[in-house]
């Protein structure tokens, strides 16, 4: 329940009780549910057993007759090895089994059920150590003939429910003590941070084709990156300290969410800006710093117009702010009309300027649109059924049941949980106690923190040092220093401080530590306490039972983590195949962006509350996944000695998405433009025609492949090899031999700024027409569209169509470069 916020608290002790309580509800299912069969447990048909080699007396369970406890006591006594295997297999006595042996397989089927079931929903990882641990324990108890925690009402599985809650409850209590540490607080205070960062940003963007500025800009866009993911999850958290209930704490976490939507959105298309920007050479920076020197008012009133978000439901913009930005943009417009009319502004400078107008003018705006935005108004049955979705939407864990190995983990998961519950139950002599639940809790504890991709062995190892290190210092500790004497218990006292405050940082300060301080702690602190509950007696001899619950528990962790390492090995979920599924969904949607991006038309569906739509995120949503698990494909095991292709996946996770963020940006800036005559532009629409179908060859051709090389295993394609992936390969590599040839004999000149642009699209003219034959000329397509442009000029950037022409050339350079690449790495490859 350690968290950094009162919303975390508030998630993880609500994930802890539910946890519980599912937990709860299955034991009370299981225990009342087949009437007095089962209830009490395995207690209720215990038999008492004398065996001569032990003081107390022993007693045997009727549902599974054991040979021995595992501890030296014993129910059978054989006299050979061939004579135990042959009686006791597996330590069942077989020929005493009764039609008790239907209740302990009544319980196995239990866990597996619970445990596949409440696997498969999918839940945060607090709410699976909870249940799982719980469940595991009292089954446990429930199948153990010595133990009375079913005998008596209420049942210990009650109270421990009772106290876990009243322990959530403190812990949420204590977030607020001495001054509560909101979310909501700190998600507004670094919103704060960002808006300053964006609009530093955004106030230096006219100089970004300076060469002295350019350096620093690029690095001012990767940094906010990181804010923009801790805002994430701050709003996350905020939403369960209003529970979507309290009014004003909701709409203030609303405004939050959308405006960080917004801010983000805005980091993205300054890098299209920044782009062009770099791409400008001296002669046009000077042009635009004589002829628009209003450009660098427009963005300084722009970014100061950005309000800082204060803890208030509104959003209210500066009205003076406001008069001069528009001031400023007037004078813009009488600057920009005199360089148009004296044909001064070359295409780079219109898309530059273009795309900064966008930028400034289109954040003011849709500020104005989150002010005016109000939240849907529901009625009150339709209120609640959204309450409850929105409550288990953000308790799973993210995409949880759309993993593709989502089924694979679910049964491996289970099927280790079940073999250390059994071997736990039925326990292994001279090595791990009978109805010992340390094997199944440690398996239990690596199932709700590991992952569902990769191959695990490192991360399991790791919780297996866990589980052994914190058992073996909390039971050395408690031995050494659980004495009573004033002396010891200060030492204890403060040892439990030092050790619980080093352990707390690193899980609240150190993601990369967090998962291996945790088991740590709370295995460590659960080991301080004495068995009985009592401090030892100075200068009293350790107990024997004390030296073997120690060796017990580290044979127990070391058996549950082996049970898992053996079925990780043979049935791990492999990252590979994540990756590349990923990969194919990311290069589908692209694909399906292209189309409808190309295709101009208006969004049927705006993502973003402030109107605007962002289709390109949910392909930035598969290349993330691309991204963090390329490392763990990296460190599976290469299959026939075949390694991961790092280099093949990283260029083309990078190259989609500069495509998807071109798109996306474009769209949006077309959106902001106020003139709709290039939508409509009847000699727009054979170069939208034949650039789009190219591309999306392109793409169609490289998903082929890459299906291709997938299908193959990484494995090297024959030079002879006859397959439609085969043939594009080849074809894709004479037409670029022949083409880097043709391009090395004939040595050109370096370009002027204008036509620079437009290499990348005539060597896709020229592809196409060896493909089809095709007498169309792109450059020549385009040249008369900017004629066509240049008698429909506007006032601003945003309305010259000439202006938005130069943009949409701009962005297709970079789109059909970035495809040619893909294309190009991948039939490299194979």
């Amino acid at each position: 329940l350690l968290s950094p916020n009162v919303g975390m608290g508030i998630r993880y002790a609500l994930e802890g009780v539910i946890g519980t309580l599912l937990a709860l509800g299955n034991m009370l299912l299981l225990n009342r549910a087949f009437g007095s069969w089962m209830q009490g447990g395995a207690y209720a048909t215990r038999e008492q057993f004398v065996d001569p080699n032990v003081a107390d007396p022993i007693f045997r369970s009727e549902w599974l007759p054991l040979c021995n406890l595992g501890n030296g006591a014993r129910f059978i006594t054989t006299n050979s090895t061939q004579e135990f295997m042959q009686q006791c297999f597996m330590n069942v006595h077989w020929s005493s089994m009764t039609d008790g042996g239907i209740r302990s397989a009544i319980v196995l089927l239990d866990l597996a059920v619970f445990t596949a079931l409440f696997l498969g929903v999918g839940f945060g990882a607090s709410t699976r150590i909870y249940a799982l641990t719980y469940l595991t324990f009292w089954l446990m108890l429930f199948v153990n003939p010595s133990s009375d925690a079913y005998a008596e009402n209420p049942s210990d599985p009650w109270t421990q429910s009772i106290m876990t809650c009243i322990g959530c409850f403190l812990a949420v209590v204590g977030q607020f003590l001495p001054c509560p540490n909101t979310a909501l607080g700190n998600a507004t205070k670094l919103c704060g941070e960002l808006t300053q960062s964006i609009a530093a940003i955004l106030e230096s963007l006219p100089f970004a084709p300076r060469q002295e500025i350019r350096v620093p800009l690029e690095s001012a866009l990767e940094a906010p990156q990181l804010w923009i993911k801790d805002l994430g999850g701050l709003c996350g958290a905020a939403w369960f300290e209003d529970l979507g209930i309290l009014p004003y704490r909701t709409r203030r976490r609303q405004k939050l969410e959308q405006y960080v939507e917004l801010l983000g959105s805005l980091l993205q298309h300054m890098t299209l800006a920044s782009r062009l920007g770099a791409a400008l050479t001296e002669e046009e920076l000077v042009k635009i710093e004589e002829k628009l020197p209003a450009l660098v008012d427009v963005c300084a009133y722009a970014a100061k117009a950005l309000p800082a978000l204060p803890p208030t439901t509104k959003m209210a913009l500066d009205e003076d702010v406001l008069e001069d930005l528009q001031r400023a943009m007037q004078d813009l417009e009488e600057e920009f009309s005199a360089a148009v009319g004296a044909f001064s502004l070359t295409g780079p400078i219109l898309s530059f300027t273009l795309a900064t107008i966008s930028i400034a003018s289109g954040a003011v705006e849709r500020v104005k649109v989150l002010e005016k935005s109000q939240g849907p108004s529901e009625s009150g049955l339709c209120r609640i059924c959204r309450w409850f979705s929105e409550l288990f939407r953000r308790l799973e864990l993210p995409q949880t049941r759309n993993n593709p190995s989502h089924k694979l983990f679910v049964f491996r998961s289970t099927l280790a949980m079940v073999l250390s519950f059994l071997f736990g139950w039925v326990g292994l002599e001279r090595a791990m106690v009978a109805y010992s639940f340390g094997a199944v809790v440690t398996v239990s504890v690596v199932v709700a923190n590991t992952g569902q991709a990769g191959f695990s062995l490192g991360l399991i190892m790791t919780r297996l040092n866990s589980a052994v290190i914190g058992t073996v210092i909390g039971q050395a500790v408690q031995q050494v220093l659980a004495v009573q004497t004033v002396f010891h218990a200060s030492l204890f006292a403060v040892f439990i401080w030092c050790y619980s405050v080093f352990l707390i940082f690193q899980i609240l300060h150190s993601p990369d530590h967090a998962s291996t301080a945790l088991p740590v702690l709370a295995i460590g602190i659960g080991g301080l306490v004495p068995g009985n509950g009592v401090f030892r007696i100075y200068n009293a001899q350790i107990e024997p039972a004390a030296e073997i619950g120690l060796a017990a528990s580290v044979k127990s962790a070391v058996f549950g983590g082996g049970i898992m390492l053996l079925i990780d090995l043979f049935l791990y979920s492999s990252a590979r195949g994540i990756c590349e599924a990923e990969l194919r969904k990311a290069f589908q949607k692209s694909e399906g962006l292209l189309l409808r991006v190309m295709g101009l038309r208006a969004s049927t569906s705006a993502a973003n509350a402030d109107g605007s739509s962002n289709e390109e995120t949910r392909v930035l949503m598969h290349l993330d996944q691309v991204a963090s698990l390329i490392p763990m494909a990296k460190k599976e095991p290469a299959p026939r000695g075949i390694e991961f292709p790092v280099m093949l996946f990283s260029t083309v996770e990078h190259s989609l998405r500069v495509i998807a963020i071109e798109l996306g940006t474009l769209e949006w800036m077309l959106e902001v433009s106020s003139n709709t005559a290039l939508v409509g532009q009847e000699e727009l629409g054979p170069l939208l025609t034949e650039i789009e179908g190219f591309l999306s060859k392109i793409l169609s051709s490289s998903l082929v492949m890459f299906d291709d090389i997938c299908k193959r295993k990484f494995l090297i394609a024959g030079a002879n090899e006859m397959s439609v992936a085969g043939s594009i390969r080849r074809d894709i590599l004479a037409k670029e031999y022949s083409r880097i040839s043709t391009t090395q004999a004939a040595k050109p000149e370096t370009p002027k700024a204008t036509t620079r642009r437009l290499s990348n699209l005539a060597h896709v003219a020229a592809r196409r027409h060896s493909d089809t034959g095709s007498t169309q000329n792109f450059p020549e397509l385009i040249n008369q569209i900017r004629k066509k442009a240049k008698e429909n000029r506007g006032l601003l950037p945003t309305s010259d169509l000439y202006a938005q022409v130069e943009l949409l050339v701009s962005v297709l350079a970079t789109v059909s470069k970035e495809a040619n690449q893909v294309q190009i790495t991948l039939a490299q490859y194979g």
